[in-house]
């Protein structure tokens, strides 16, 4: 049919060379915007990692001058085990923000079987539709997209002879009261490390923190280390305690109140340990 000869002509350019264009196109925009994807996942992972660092460093540096006893104690992170090959490509240096192209392909090069293995784990085939491995998929991005799964922590005992114990290696080893205490040395470093207690900006501002049932394992000679800490750490804290810690925190305390309980009453009572 003449007449429609310049409808056939158009489909089959649309069929035979613009088509193959567009989907040329399409295949090279996934392409670059799955690579884009990579990257900023990658950097993102990296600077949250360095973040950690910066923060561990803080905690240190807060625990430093503290004492607990004849005991120092400072936190250790490092890479875990059987994520390593991931960590080593995540905080390698040719990843970094604005990286140009010749790094970002050094980088790819390197890695690539690190790259294509952790992907793989995280992002979803288009066929593979099944809700089992939606499900595994949808698992692998909670873990893998936190960096605390490359990473652990550990907290270092070093004594009066410079001997050092790691708490993973003797935590089950230790008493109630023992374990006790690396639990408020992590925790009066983490607030003193919120609170800024180093930044000479931030040094009239409130530094709260509230114990509930405070040092119930603990022996007497570890609570008072436990509060000289906190006061070194220029922290204010509100204790509440069970009656028989009284006796070893009352008088290391700057005010004392005493909670009766009759009935359905209760009755606050301040008292003072000198009387």
């Amino acid at each position: 049919n003449i007449e429609n000869d310049q409808y056939e002509k158009e489909l089959k350019d649309l069929k035979e060379i613009k088509l193959p264009e567009y989907k040329e196109k399409i295949n090279d925009a996934r392409a670059k915007a799955f690579e884009q994807f990579r990257d900023d996942f990658l950097a993102k992972l990296k600077s949250s990692i360095e973040t950690v660092y910066e923060q561990i460093d803080d905690l240190n540096l807060a625990l430093k001058e503290s004492n607990f006893g004849d005991d120092r104690y400072r936190f250790v992170v490092g890479p875990k085990v059987e994520y390593k090959k991931y960590y080593e490509m995540i905080t390698d240096p040719l990843l970094l923000d604005g990286y140009n192209n010749i790094s970002a392909e050094v980088f790819r090069k390197k890695h690539k079987e690190a790259i294509d293995e952790l992907f793989m784990l995280i992002t979803l085939d288009d066929a593979e539709s099944s809700a089992d491995k939606r499900a595994e998929i949808e698992k692998n991005i909670k873990r893998y997209t936190d960096y605390r799964t490359y990473l652990n922590f550990d907290l270092e005992v070093i004594d009066a002879e410079d001997r050092k114990q790691r708490l993973s290696k003797t935590l089950q080893k230790k008493s109630g009261g023992e374990t006790q205490t690396p639990f408020y040395i992590s925790v009066l470093a983490s607030f003193a490390q919120l609170y800024r207690v180093k930044d000479r900006n931030a040094s009239n501002t409130s530094r709260l923190i509230i114990f509930d049932e405070a040092f119930n394992k603990m022996d007497s000679e570890r609570i008072r280390e436990s509060i000289k800490l906190l006061r070194k750490f220029k922290l204010q804290a509100i204790i509440s305690a069970p009656p028989e810690k009284i006796a070893d925190i009352a008088t290391l305390v700057d005010r004392n109140l005493c909670v009766i309980r009759n009935a359905n009453a209760t009755i606050v009572r301040s008292f003072d340990t000198k009387k």
